[in-house]
């Protein structure tokens, strides 16, 4: 399947978050809601991965040496060089935490794992380095659930992906009104999970489309009223986000 268009949308979505960085640190009120398009690439990260080892028996191993290979070896170099280029900002996180969980954290890229216990145990020595953490979770999840998901009927695919699209929201709802954890609530793997698991399960229908095209949705008809709300409700969970930073900046 050509992936033309699912890099397109990567590619805006990457803008939208350089943009979203930049206008963080203006000293104007403007915002660019970077937050909200990161469920963007770990709902196309499940769908690739359901479109590439969908079909056949997935060997696990095999699997996980593959994405490690792929996404660890730049990840290690960037943290490399982040620890030398920026010392005493990585010497204060270990100042701050235990020395060893950083540096083991750091080796195995597993810092956005605590974020959901912990909203403020420090990113990786590369900070952009959170999402390899969270998709490395995603890759040990992803074998165990592939099987089980494409055992589940069209119906059944339709309906948890309508379950998963509120159930997504919860923690923001929580940790985002009652904690402010930020970290919590975009970074953490375990809350992104859900969003992550409705990617792949829009791969599977997708390869069903692809082996049968009389296929359709059984909730087609109600998209449009299950699409709008989740959405509304996350920009406003969002918004009130950056009223939080407000505070905090001034």
């Amino acid at each position: 399947m050509k992936s033309d268009g699912l890099n397109g949308l990567k590619g805006l979505a990457a803008l939208h978050v350089m943009f979203g960085h930049y206008c963080f640190f203006l000293e104007n009120s403007v915002r660019g809601f970077a937050g909200m398009v990161m469920p963007i690439f770990f709902l196309l990260s499940g769908y690739g991965l359901t479109l590439g080892y969908g079909k056949g028996t997935l060997n696990f191993r095999s699997f996980f040496q593959n994405r490690i290979a792929t996404v660890m070896p730049l990840y290690w170099i960037a943290c490399l060089t982040s620890f030398f280029t920026q010392t005493e900002v990585a010497l204060a996180s270990f100042n701050d935490h235990n020395p060893v969980l950083m540096a083991v954290s750091n080796i195995f890229g597993i810092n956005s794992w605590f974020y959901l216990f912990d909203p403020k145990f420090p990113h990786p020595f590369e900070g952009a380095g959170w999402t390899i953490n969270t998709l490395l979770f995603f890759y040990l999840v992803f074998p165990v659930l592939m099987p089980r998901l494409k055992m589940l009927s069209d119906v059944n695919i339709s309906r948890l992906l309508v379950i998963l699209y509120y159930v997504q929201l919860v923690p923001f709802a929580y940790y985002w009104n009652m904690l402010g954890g930020h970290r919590s609530v975009t970074m953490s793997p375990f809350t992104r999970l859900p969003v992550f698991v409705m990617g792949m399960l829009g791969g599977i229908q997708t390869q069903r489309w692809e082996e049968n095209p009389d296929f359709q949705d059984p909730n087609e008809e109600r998209l449009f009223f299950h699409d709008f709300i989740p959405w509304g409700l996350f920009t406003f969970q969002s918004t009130s986000k950056d009223k939080k930073f407000d505070k905090e900046k001034s």
